[in-house]
């Protein structure tokens, strides 16, 4: 429900034609459209939204089905980072961009034999976002007539994901960063914004490795196999920055 409605927010706030449906009032009377500028930097703080996964099956050494079975439910965290934009041609620009999450709490549910017992709530892994794409600025009203004149972006670049687990080696899996972001001039400045983004990370999962580690982790009654039943997974972020453009 959360990421429903923060999604609702960005899209409302990104899309001209949508903000075009606000009530019509006296130009004079608002603010100014958001400057075209040649380069952008953007600090931003935010939080990596709970979301989960698929499961991933236990198999003992000596048996050929599933014995257990365990559901992450990953918990939201903090997040920091910037973004850096030049623009290249009127609508598009060149972007890069990092940041790097808080450990969340999360919960593990694990089923065994069709009895799930309750969730076992642990240290969540920190996450590192790396990305390096392209911009759209999605072109303003000719005749502008909107109450709050945002300018919106669309975000398409290919990223990676860092993920720093507790205690055991760091494992690295590609992604594909798609995101959307509104950014308002603050006052009448040509210079200072700030900006609203809402981020997907469609990420590729090293499974083998993960795989790998989380087969020593659950080792406890003896030799296992583990076994994801996903291969790729969703991980939003929503953010909030001041833009520096010049």
């Amino acid at each position: 429900m959360m990421l429903r409605r923060a999604l609702a927010v960005a899209v409302l706030l990104a899309a001209p034609a949508a903000a075009r449906a606000q009530a019509t009032v006296d130009p004079r009377q608002t603010g100014p459209q958001l400057p075209y500028a040649r380069f952008a930097i953007t600090p931003f703080v935010g939080m990596v939204v709970p979301s989960s996964t698929g499961e991933a099956h236990l198999f003992a050494a000596s048996e050929d089905v599933s014995i257990t079975s365990v559901r992450r439910e990953r918990g939201g965290a903090m997040l920091a980072g910037a973004e850096a934009e030049y623009r290249f041609a009127r609508q598009w620009s060149a972007v890069g961009g990092a940041a790097i999450s808080a450990r969340g709490n999360d919960a593990f549910t694990f089923t065994t034999n069709g009895t799930s017992a309750e969730p076992l709530e642990g240290r969540g892994d920190r996450f590192t976002f790396a990305k390096l794409g392209v911009s759209y600025r999605i072109p303003d009203p000719v005749n502008d007539s909107r109450r709050f004149h945002p300018g919106g972006f669309v975000v398409v670049a290919p990223a990676l994901v860092h993920l720093d687990r507790e205690g055991m080696s760091s494992v690295n899996s590609p992604a594909l960063n798609v995101g959307i972001a509104a950014t308002a001039p603050v006052g009448r400045s040509r210079r200072l914004a700030f900006q609203l983004g809402l981020d997907d990370y469609l990420t590729f999962w090293d499974t083998d490795k993960l795989e790998a580690q989380d087969a020593l982790l659950y080792a406890t009654d003896g030799p296992v196999t583990v076994v994801y039943d996903y291969s790729t997974s969703n991980i939003f972020t929503l953010r909030l920055g001041g833009s520096f453009r010049f």
